[in-house]
């Protein structure tokens, strides 16, 4: 139960929104510039979700149940959010 309030899915989201960033970061010479773009998109989502992950941790302190289930309910509206706007 302790390993699940470490890791939680806003820390896995932003383990691999920062390994995005890196490859971006690292193949912008070959791509022309253009991966550039996933920098720029990545880092403000990597700092909104270290915030909000900050904020729920505090917030439910240690209820690890109420943490998973606002981060994926978070999660999930932001995915159906990037949907929708996409769709229209």
């Amino acid at each position: 139960m302790k390993l699940l309030k470490i890791i939680t899915p806003l820390t896995i989201v932003l383990i691999i929104v920062g390994i995005v960033i890196i490859d971006s970061f690292l193949s912008s010479h070959e791509s022309g510039g253009w991966s550039m773009i996933g920098v720029i998109m990545g880092v403000p989502i990597a700092i909104a979700g270290f915030f909000i992950d900050f904020f729920v941790r505090i917030y439910f302190k240690k209820d690890v149940k109420r943490i998973w289930l606002y981060e994926l309910a978070i999660i999930l509206i932001g995915v159906v959010l990037i949907l929708y706007m996409q769709a229209n």
